[in-house]
């Protein structure tokens, strides 16, 4: 197995056991059909959740949409519960994945996340870049990131000539595996 080209837009060096990954979308800040808002973008604004609760927050989208909300204390977030409250929230309209965020004096950034459709996630690759990309757009970190969570941490760079996120992180071999695929 060829370790140096994996696909189109991911490369893993198998000395240093450690992948770049260029995401498949441009981030977009304005997707209505994923934010039900006049124009479809919401930064640093504020959402209901079901609970009736109010958040501030910003939407990014990877492809998928994400609701960065930046905190003192991502650790102090009880995101088993307030995870469902703001992924259903009618303002998502296809649901969303919910990030709580601290940018640290160190300029990492933690985050936590609540992923739409399976709950609290030890990472998600674009929810973290989803986060860095919020953190560069409300100028609390620069276009180039560390974000720490629960699984690990990643680089993350948001390229102002392409407009491209990269993610940078380890890769790990999780298993070796072969399919059959009948002909038709």
């Amino acid at each position: 197995m060829n370790t140096d080209l994996l696909t189109s837009g991911k490369f893993a060096c198998a000395r240093c056991r450690a992948s770049r990954y260029s995401s498949l979308d441009e981030p977009q800040t304005a997707v209505p059909e994923q934010l039900a808002t006049p124009d479809g973008s919401l930064t640093e604004g504020k959402i209901k959740a079901t609970d009736g609760k109010e958040y501030v927050g910003t939407f990014v989208s990877m492809g998928n949409p994400h609701f960065v909300i930046f905190v003192p204390d991502a650790e102090a977030i009880a995101l088993e519960k307030v995870g469902p409250t703001l992924e259903f929230a009618e303002i998502f309209p296809e649901r969303c994945n919910i990030e709580f965020a601290t940018v640290r004096p160190d300029g990492s950034i933690r985050m936590r996340v609540w992923e739409r459709g399976s709950g609290i996630t030890m990472a998600c690759g674009t929810g973290a870049c989803a986060t860095a990309v919020a953190a560069a757009l409300t100028d609390r970190a620069p276009r180039k990131s560390k974000i720490v969570m629960d699984g690990g941490c990643l680089e993350i760079e948001w390229e102002t000539a392409s407009n491209r996120v990269f993610m940078t992180g380890p890769a790990t071999k999780v298993f070796d595996g072969a399919i059959e695929i009948e002909q038709q």
